[in-house]
């Protein structure tokens, strides 16, 4: 069993164990407001935050093909809903409860990408899925994979609920042998990868 099978199992086990226990307290509610106080007494000049707002529209990217398996990538589909939404003059994309795998998301202006209750939102290890593109790094203008989640010349957008997204990050981040125990690093070289020319390093693995 291959790490990335073994990772959307254990996901799969965490997601149904999070059904049985639900929890009511949401990441950001769709009612919260920004207390005004915080800009009392501010050592500079800032201007007050507008939070955005939506209308009632709303789009279940299950309605647009989408799949909560962990297995299909759901890319196309959750990208049409928002698409969809844009196009209908804004609202909320609903992301429900299941184990959705994903490549790069997209927001438009006006859309609010809402996530229930034990929806857990993959980012696929596929590093195809991932164009690249021109974009700002740290302040220099250069060309770099597309983002999991990013947006462009857009207003008016949000990102709320309790889901979870996960990155994926293991799968880009190299490790280096001398950070993990002789068992830990023996277990990521079985799992497949490339190794740098001194072999103290996974350069790349899956």
């Amino acid at each position: 069993m291959n790490r990335s099978i073994k990772k959307y199992l254990l996901l799969s086990i965490a997601s149904a164990f999070s059904l049985l226990y639900s929890s009511n307290v949401q990441a950001v509610s769709k009612n919260s407001s920004i207390d005004p106080a915080i800009y009392n007494d501010l050592p500079f000049k800032m201007p007050q935050v507008t939070q955005p707002s939506f209308p009632d529209y709303e789009a279940n990217i299950i309605d647009f093909g989408a799949k909560g398996d962990g297995v299909t990538v759901n890319t196309k589909a959750i990208n049409d809903a928002i698409k969809k939404v844009n196009s209908n003059g804004g609202g909320t994309v609903v992301i429900p409860s299941g184990l959705w795998l994903t490549g790069p998301i997209e927001l438009l202006s006006n859309v609010n990408l809402n996530t229930e209750n034990n929806a857990l939102i993959v980012f696929t290890e596929d590093y195809n899925a991932y164009s690249i593109i021109k974009t700002s790094f740290e302040g220099l203008e250069t060309r770099r994979c597309q983002s999991p989640i990013s947006a462009r010349n857009a207003n008016n957008i949000a990102i709320t609920g309790s889901g979870v997204f996960d990155g994926s990050g293991d799968a880009w981040r190299p490790v280096k042998k001398d950070k993990l125990t002789e068992k830990q690093w023996k277990d990521l070289i079985k799992s497949g990868g490339v190794l740098s020319a001194d072999k103290k390093i996974m350069v790349s693995h899956r």
